[in-house]
């Protein structure tokens, strides 16, 4: 018998539909092929200012705008996500300290065989972006106070589980209008429950590979608008009111796009808010979120996963993260290798910009050269996505 108790709930839900983890080809990138030039002329153009002289090489926003961020007047290729950690409104949903997790240590707390006798373990299925279920589910399963959390109120949810080991196994995305939403309430019940002694796993599912690869096919409306409302509205605001940054996805959901390919605003590095104090004083170190999801983890007896696992995932040879194995004072892996190449293959794929440096000014001349931009954007972060996310990259030691 388990020395541990594993208490599980399913999440019901009319949006839930049972998904398959998709197979390699139904990741190789569906190139965006425009219907009309013309069109697409229209749409990409007229709407961009430019955002300096042609001629001369100056900036003619910068007077215009005179508290826009610096960063990019000066690297119009740097990454987006800095603009969010800068000391805007920390209550809006846009600053990304509200999209964080602590750190894990791949080779350790992801395979954890041997847990204290009568260890609670509670694990949660898809979720797709609706907030409800994702609040009854945590009522259900004795981690949040329904008294203080009502399914109207979930800003700022309180965890009350203890030293419970919460895992969510993938689907935020899509099929929802609230997803980031719920990634904000998973984020911050991970934060308390560490100062409890417990620990939320959030899991990649099929749905957070396909949209890291710029595929939103399963993407309501709603959930749509929650991303342009979120972040790119205020990544607008940052650049001084232009848009031209939405040019290099070529139109497809940018907001979204932006928020979620590899090196993208949840998953780019640190800032400002890469820290904060915990109780009883010192620092706690914040990480982005989508840096310390997982494939797969070993809690006692149980293997939690989105979509299972085949022979070879679990059989790959490879040394992990030497780094953390030494922090914790062991370094026989050869047990755990399997589960911790997969979550550090993962990790090393979504923290990375692929596709290059960005063109936050939108410089191009011609339609044909947006939608050859957004496609090799694509198809970088494609090509190089890890079979254990659904890509064609083998299973072998990444990097």
């Amino acid at each position: 018998m388990s020395s541990c108790s594993a208490f599980v709930v399913p999440l019901i839900s009319r949006r839930v539909i049972l998904q398959h983890t998709p197979c390699r080809q139904s990741i190789q990138r569906r190139l965006i092929r425009p219907s009309s030039p013309t069109i697409l002329h229209a749409r990409f153009f007229s709407s961009f200012p430019p955002t300096h002289d042609t001629n001369n090489n100056t900036d003619t926003n910068n007077e215009q705008h005179p508290k826009r961020n610096q960063t990019l007047l000066l690297h119009p290729t740097a990454p987006l996500h800095p603009l969010l950690h800068t000391p805007h409104d920390k209550s809006h949903p846009s600053h990304l300290h509200h999209y964080t997790l602590p750190p894990l240590t791949i080779g350790v707390d992801d395979y954890r065989p041997i847990l204290p006798r009568g260890q609670r373990i509670v694990a949660i299925g898809d979720v797709h972006g609706d907030v409800s279920a994702l609040h009854r589910f945590l009522v259900a399963a004795r981690v949040i106070d329904p008294h203080t959390n009502t399914s109207t109120d979930m800003d700022a949810p309180i965890w009350t589980g203890g030293n419970t080991l919460l895992v969510q196994t993938g689907d935020i995305l899509d099929r929802g209008g609230k997803e980031l939403h719920c990634f904000r309430i998973l984020c911050s019940l991970a934060h308390q429950a560490q100062q409890s002694g417990g620990q939320v796993y959030l899991l990649y599912g099929n749905h957070e590979s396909l949209n890291a690869a710029g595929l939103f096919q399963y993407a309501f409306p709603e959930g749509n608008g929650e991303f342009e409302e979120t972040f790119g509205k205020k990544l607008d605001e940052s650049m001084g009111g232009n848009n031209r940054w939405r040019l290099q996805f070529g139109g497809n959901e940018p907001a979204r796009w932006a928020a979620l390919e590899p090196g993208g605003l949840l998953s780019g590095g640190g800032g400002d808010d890469d820290e904060e104090r915990a109780e009883g004083g010192g620092r706690v170190k914040k990480e982005s979120l989508m840096k310390n999801m997982l494939v797969a983890c070993v809690l006692g007896r149980t293997v939690f996963v989105h979509g299972g696992l085949r022979a070879e995932h679990v059989s790959i040879d490879g040394e992990g993260n030497d780094d953390n194995r030494t922090a914790a004072g062991n370094n026989d892996t050869s047990h755990r290798s399997g589960i911790s190449k997969m979550n550090a293959q993962a990790r090393k794929w979504i923290t990375h910009q692929h596709h290059g440096p960005n063109n936050n000014y939108g410089d191009y001349q011609t339609v044909e050269q947006v939608i050859a931009s957004a496609q090799h954007r694509a198809r970088l972060a494609s090509k190089s996505m890890p079979d254990c996310l659904g890509g064609s990259e083998p299973p072998v030691p990444y990097g």
